[in-house]
């Protein structure tokens, strides 16, 4: 009974509030609130609560001071949010089909028309109105739209060109989160569990051998004076993608990834036997260095391709251990920390060879390393006469965090350096799956 009753009063006044913000124009000063379009493929939940509420406070605050305030709202019909829910709901995906049911109330009758991305837009579209009413915001309804609306199409047209030609708009090339499927960009608002794709740039050192070159992915440069190897998965198929008519040796799995953010002009497959028979050249010391496989590269990450540095990787000195060959580590960092070779002192004090285990052994020696470390006073009499006075100037006996950036500056000036682009937080997942 009580229930009943207040909920009629409710409905008596939200009945009396939908027309009674209505802005016309009049002699007071103008005040527009706008709020951020919400994506019509789900309900209003508690976040959009918050968003509104705080504007329609607002809204209402400006009122008082005597301004004539135009709240419209817009609803967000475009982007990767609705077409890829739209689409969950034509290949059946369970969790989507569970949530539509179970949580939004939907009936199961429904969920066919709403395979269609506008039809999905406008459902949502309505059952938002409905929620913003019972809220009791202070909306002028006869200002609703949709970013389809042409009106919409046409104001923002205007705002462009007007931003352009004020010379607020900048034109550059950025790496953004992309979905294959898809084939859009993705944002926060594209992702499940609305997860930012953080991207970061990662340096890409250049071992060359005649027509084929060795890219490999690197977060720590200055160990390049200490490469040993090339090493390749072993489990792993590799391929030739060629850019800028240079052949790069990635692994499949890379390349399925790389080939949305580097411009290749072809691929072609190679025999691993080939690989292995490679002699790769360090592009600093000049040395030619082995191809070898190794277990603990992961062809998924980076180009699938890894500089072997046993003085300083932990696991690459297990590869040489646990495969009973000759280590010649080359030491080029230098801490106190470590007294011999700190890759076997990791591993002796962690007590273990488990490569899961070892983690954070190796995330602390990377610190340590980076943050206390020095490079090696003699790295001059390991590169060619052309370069050892910049090694000697700018590297050699400097800390670790000064001088990776000069070891960068000259892997640029050799030709031997690279970017390519990573999420950092991966895996990041598309709300299409």
């Amino acid at each position: 009974m009580t229930e009943t009753f207040f909920n009629s009063i409710a409905e008596k006044w939200i009945k009396e509030f939908e027309n009674a913000f209505e802005a016309n124009v009049d002699s007071r000063q103008k005040f527009l609130v706008t709020v951020a379009f919400p994506y019509t493929n789900s309900p209003f939940h508690i976040g959009h609560g918050r968003t509104y509420v705080t504007a329609d406070i607002y809204a209402r605050y400006m009122r008082m001071k005597g301004f004539n305030v135009l709240f419209p709202l817009g609803f967000q019909f475009t982007g990767t949010p609705i077409l890829s829910i739209s689409e969950a709901l034509k290949r059946r995906d369970k969790d989507i089909v569970k949530e539509f049911l179970e949580i939004y109330r939907i009936p199961q009758e429904k969920l066919k028309e709403l395979e269609d991305p506008l039809k999905l837009a406008e459902y949502f579209r309505e059952d938002m109105k409905k929620t913003a009413k019972r809220f009791g915001l202070s909306i002028d309804w006869r200002r609703e739209f949709t970013t389809v609306d042409k009106s919409f199409e046409k104001f923002v047209q205007w705002q462009l060109k007007t931003l352009r030609n004020k010379g607020y708009l900048l034109t550059s090339t950025e790496a953004v989160g992309y979905c294959p499927n898809d084939g859009f960009p993705v944002g926060m608002h594209d992702t499940r569990g609305d997860v930012e794709p953080e991207i970061v740039s990662e340096d890409v050192i250049l071992f060359e051998d005649g027509e084929l070159v060795f890219p490999v992915v690197t977060s720590r440069p200055e160990t390049v004076f200490g490469a040993t190897a090339i090493m390749i998965n072993p489990e792993s198929k590799y391929v030739l993608a060629i850019k800028d008519n240079r052949k790069w040796v990635v692994s499949k799995e890379a390349y399925d990834r790389l080939k949305y953010q580097v411009t290749f002009r072809g691929v072609e497959e190679i025999d691993k036997a080939k690989l292995l028979s490679a002699s790769p050249m360090n592009p600093v010391t000049r040395e030619r260095l082995k191809v070898i496989e190794s277990k603990y590269v992961e062809p998924k990450v980076g180009t699938g391709v890894v500089m072997a540095v046993p003085a300083h990787e932990p696991l690459h000195f297990l590869r040489y251990l646990e495969e009973g060959e000759e280590i010649r580590p080359r030491i080029v960092i230098i801490s106190s920390e470590y007294k011999g070779i700190p890759a076997e002192e990791v591993i002796s004090l962690a007590g273990t060879k488990n490569p899961s285990e070892l983690k954070d052994y190796i995330e602390t020696l990377y610190r340590t390393e980076y943050y206390k470390g020095v490079m090696a006073s003699d790295l001059e009499d390991h590169v060619p006469d052309y370069l050892k006075q910049f090694v000697k100037e700018e590297i050699s006996g400097r800390p670790v965090k000064d001088a990776r950036d000069k070891v960068i500056e000259l892997l640029k000036k050799i030709n031997a350096h690279d970017t390519i682009y990573e999420i950092s937080n991966a895996p990041v997942y598309c709300r299409c799956g």
